[in-house]
């Protein structure tokens, strides 16, 4: 048995880390989440801070989350389910919230689920990448993913220590990737493909088509494929997104994760779920159900019934705001000389900035001249260099002051440097210790222009 420390003893700095007396030293994150950590401290967070701290404002227009007021039946739904006994254990959640996203997929995609077995309440899509990347992956598990993506997929792999091969999204392939240029090698060694569609940040989406290819890939390769799809309901000039479980037999290898929260304009809402592969959400509950993660029983009930009541006519007019908002910002981010993909889903814009400047380049050079933040398209991962994202979700007067702002900046030519140029090695691969399919030695990146 060890012995026992005196007060003194326990007091003492640690050694080898040195302070002040009776202070310890400031805790060291865990190595592999180290970089997923860090203070951000890059010179675009150093202009945002220079300009507050000169009395400056800063309209944010880096992060896609929904402002616009929710539906009422929402709000009313919510307070009555307050008032309910929440009788409901388990990680399963409230049977009604599981048969309402069951008759949701039957009514938006035609497609059946069972309720008790393939649909699962979460409280995020977040939540839900993390899940089951805890529950699936192994420490050096292979994980396919898109470059640029969201940062929850490094963050995800990065917890329980897999390995990401990224698949480049590039303009001239309409941000799809490339399935077929993916080597039998590589994914021997891999256990999920993670897709994101309609697509954060491009804003891409996905024909029926191509989810067929992604289907067959599955299914030869032994892969499940996880699919966000928090942002199927924002949708423009008419555009219908489609399912991956529309496409016949992509439940047994896919599971795809939704937001109720953002189609509905309630964020910090813990209301999301995941449907499709039976298997996979058996454990993922069980897991859950063992670490106590369970969703909040007023907000499924109330999202229950939020999901029969508020229909199409609230999304489309939430829609054509948007709208309004792409064509407008469209119209000035070209007028300054970036490249626009005018997107038919997603609340927000990936435009290619001018050549010869880098993404973070652009994003301070709005800053210090307007006080306007985006997010620069490297944020997203290396393929993001040579862009920057422009979100279309803030106050309707803040966005409209952003937008006036944006057209009195002047950006001066500079000699050309292809996107990632910069930062490539000299066997023309980006600067990354991520492999990446299709970086063959002296391939160029894409251009963004």
């Amino acid at each position: 048995m060890a012995d026992a420390l005196s007060v003194e003893e326990q007091n003492a700095p640690p050694a080898g880390n040195p302070g002040a007396p009776g202070r310890p030293a400031p805790l060291a994150p865990a190595r592999r989440l180290a970089a997923l950590l860090a203070p951000a401290s890059g010179d675009l967070e150093q202009r945002i801070a220079e300009r507050r701290a000169a009395g400056g404002d800063v309209i944010n227009l880096a992060v896609v989350e929904p402002e616009l007021p929710p539906p009422a039946e929402a709000m009313e739904q919510l307070a009555a389910a307050l008032k309910l006994p929440q009788i409901v254990r388990g990680a399963g959640g409230v049977p009604e919230y599981r048969a309402a996203v069951a008759r949701w997929y039957q009514s938006r995609f035609k497609t059946s689920l069972d309720p008790t077995r393939e649909v699962l309440p979460l409280p995020s899509v977040e939540e839900g990448i993390l899940g089951l990347a805890e529950v699936l992956l192994n420490p050096d598990d292979t994980v396919l993913i898109p470059d640029p993506a969201r940062p929850i997929y490094q963050a995800a792999l990065a917890a329980v220590g897999a390995r990401a091969v990224t698949l480049p999204l590039r303009p001239e392939q309409d941000f799809l990737p490339e399935l077929k240029a993916v080597p039998v090698e590589v994914t021997a060694k891999a256990r999920m493909l993670w897709l994101d569609y309609p697509n954060l940040p491009t804003g891409a989406v996905a024909p029926a088509s191509f989810y067929h290819q992604v289907l067959q890939f599955a299914t030869e390769r032994d892969l499940l494929v996880v699919q966000v799809a928090d942002f199927s309901e924002y949708a423009f000039d008419g555009y219908r997104t489609i399912s991956l479980l529309e496409i016949p037999g992509a439940r047994q290898v896919c599971v795809e994760l939704h937001s109720p929260a953002l189609t509905y304009s309630l964020p910090g809402w813990p209301a999301a779920f995941a449907a499709g592969n039976a298997d996979a959400l058996r454990l993922l509950r069980h897991y859950r159900q063992q670490l106590h993660r369970l969703t909040f029983v007023p907000v499924q009930r109330a999202l229950a019934e939020t999901m029969m009541l508020a229909g199409g006519d609230w999304i489309g007019q939430r829609n054509l705001i948007y709208q309004t908002r792409r064509d407008q910002a469209n119209g000035v981010l070209e007028q300054l000389g970036l490249q626009v993909w005018r997107p038919k889903a997603v609340p927000a814009l990936w435009a290619g900035v001018p050549s010869g400047y880098t993404s973070e380049e652009i994003a301070g050079l709005l800053v210090t001249q307007t006080g306007v933040q985006v997010a620069p398209g490297n944020a997203f991962g290396p393929r993001g260099e040579g862009y920057i994202l422009l979100s279309l979700t803030a106050e309707e007067g803040r966005f409209q002051e952003a937008l006036g702002r944006l057209r009195g900046v002047e950006i001066p030519p500079r000699d050309v440097v292809h996107p990632g140029e910069q930062d490539e090695q000299p066997d023309g691969q980006p600067d990354t210790a991520t492999p990446s399919v299709g970086d063959a030695p002296g391939e160029e990146q894409a251009d963004a222009r």
